[in-house]
């Protein structure tokens, strides 16, 4: 079983996720953020 790393724990989002969104060509932070979530939870990036 592979383990999930998370780089954002507010949202939990996980590495995986995030290389999918680059490999579907999602190029600017602004593009991942509103496609994963990834730095918009309470922390609003401060932990991720």
């Amino acid at each position: 079983m592979s383990e999930r790393v998370f780089l954002c724990r507010c949202e939990d989002v996980t590495m995986s996720e995030l290389e999918h969104a680059l490999a579907a060509g999602l190029e600017t932070i602004e593009e991942l953020k509103r496609y994963t979530g990834f730095g918009t939870g309470p922390c609003q990036g401060k932990e991720c």
